[in-house]
């Protein structure tokens, strides 16, 4: 989903609008209070603990 993503939205990458990373969702590379908004879309259903992450 990543490279799908990255692919569509290249323009984007390449003027810094957007990124795309993918982490095991424990351990996320980034420092805290760092974003502004974040969101997620049909991803709950693989979450082991859902409530920790």
């Amino acid at each position: 989903m990543v490279e799908q993503a990255s692919g569509i939205n290249k323009e984007w990458i390449e003027e810094r609008r957007a990124d795309f990373i993918l982490t095991d969702g424990k351990k996320i590379p980034f420092q805290n209070k760092q974003f502004d908004l974040v969101f997620s879309v049909n991803t709950i259903y693989f979450w082991e603990e859902p409530a920790n992450y």
